[in-house]
């Protein structure tokens, strides 16, 4: 008859764990700004209005470096927004911008290829509207990255959830 060994049951939990928190928790925790700015303010538009623009509100809610609401002029198209938001982040990709925006009949969701936009000679570059939220998709590689993290999580607990029945039963 066996001994129950709590040390290897604590070491498969630790380990599927830091697998996890590597893999998944601090990339959730960058993606909605829980890591970021931890001493500093929010970047945002200083107008002196001498134009007098009115401003508007735009919530960038993922794939640029200074997440959250910015006031910016009304004239501000998508291209310059972005750039006033510190820019994009390494894994953003570009070619995945959604804008969701209120219109009469509730809400739409706009959809641009950021990357071609910026290459292209002729195009006008989308204007922002009061109260749009945009967000950019992250790339393919960090979505599998992502993927794999939750698939190390499920491993994890399922192989020290096999190590604890092996040792009950061995008891």
């Amino acid at each position: 008859m066996r001994k129950f060994r709590p040390g290897i049951t604590l070491l498969a939990s630790v380990l599927s764990f830091s697998f996890v928190f590597n893999a998944y928790a601090v990339d959730a925790l960058d993606r909605i700004g829980g890591l970021k700015n931890i001493g500093g303010g929010q970047a945002e538009f200083k107008n002196s209005n001498r134009q007098n623009r009115l401003l508007i509100e735009v919530n960038m809610l993922s794939g640029v470096q200074s997440k959250g609401i910015h006031q910016v002029p009304d004239t501000t198209n998508l291209v310059d927004m972005v750039s006033l938001a510190g820019g994009p982040e390494s894994n953003a990709d570009l070619s995945e911008v959604h804008i969701k925006r209120r219109t009469k009949n509730g809400f739409a969701t706009l959809e641009y290829d950021l990357e071609s936009l910026v290459q292209s000679k002729s195009a006008a570059f989308p204007p922002l509207e009061d109260g749009d939220v945009v967000m950019i998709e992250r790339s393919s590689a960090e979505k599998l990255y992502s993927a794999l993290g939750i698939f190390g999580l499920s491993l994890g607990i399922i192989i020290s959830g096999f190590v604890i029945r092996r040792e009950l039963k061995n008891k």
